[in-house]
């Protein structure tokens, strides 16, 4: 099964470790850390120039998607 992410972004479900809504990024230290350290390693994909609302974690990459999480749990049925 996959799950679309935004644009032209598809993923295989059995590859996400987490979904996470974008707005915890001003909460959590230990989350920007994270996304700054995914940044240096080039790991990051930006799926959109316009708004991120969700951080999308797979083994091999971080995908900030323009979706939110919530759209994205439902569509996912995680």
């Amino acid at each position: 099964m996959f799950i679309h992410l935004g644009e032209n972004i598809m993923i295989r479900l059995k590859e996400i470790i987490a979904i996470i809504s974008y707005d915890l990024l001003a909460e959590s230290e230990v989350l920007k850390e994270f996304v700054e350290h995914n940044r240096k390693k080039h790991k990051i994909v930006e799926i959109s120039a316009g708004t991120t609302k969700s951080i999308v974690v797979t083994k091999s990459a971080v995908y900030l998607s323009p979706l939110g999480a919530g759209t994205l749990k439902r569509r996912s049925h995680l």
